[in-house]
């Protein structure tokens, strides 16, 4: 199945040693990039946030 690529934004920031180390650590495990699993976090938090604003409403 072909999935539609969503346009990206380039995004240049800095972050703590550690968290970028254990980026690179679940990258490893997940064998995908470090963007991809910088994605998947906020994904995952944007859900939560929308989630937790239904129940709220």
């Amino acid at each position: 199945m072909h999935q539609t690529k969503e346009p990206t934004q380039a995004v240049y920031m800095r972050i703590k040693q550690a968290n970028h180390d254990w980026l690179k650590v679940q990258a490893e495990k997940e064998e995908r990039p470090v963007t991809w699993i910088v994605n998947k976090l906020i994904e995952q938090s944007r859900k939560a946030e929308e989630t937790q604003h239904e129940k709220q409403a």
